[in-house]
């Protein structure tokens, strides 16, 4: 097993082809998720210097997300940047 979750509805979601992991959520409302950076091979270091490269302010982030090597932002405004 590579990755489990249990959903909201109780159910248990259990994947085990490393190819099909969902994505990982690593910013949520402008603030890094720690745990899931490190669950990526990431660090906070490295997603400020994305936000930074793609000149966007953290605290318009809605949502980041990591999935095979890509990273997108869902900016506070409905915006969606790859």
């Amino acid at each position: 097993i590579r990755y489990a979750q249990i959903e909201p509805n109780g159910q248990l979601t259990v994947i085990c082809d490393e190819g099909h992991l969902p994505p990982f959520i690593v910013m949520k409302d402008g603030q890094p998720r720690i745990c899931e950076l490190k669950d990526c091979d990431r660090d906070e270091a490295w997603l400020d210097q994305e936000i930074q490269r793609r000149g966007i302010a953290r605290e318009n982030v809605f949502l980041a997300e990591y999935w095979n090597n890509h990273l997108v932002f869902v900016m506070d405004d409905g915006r969606v940047l790859g």
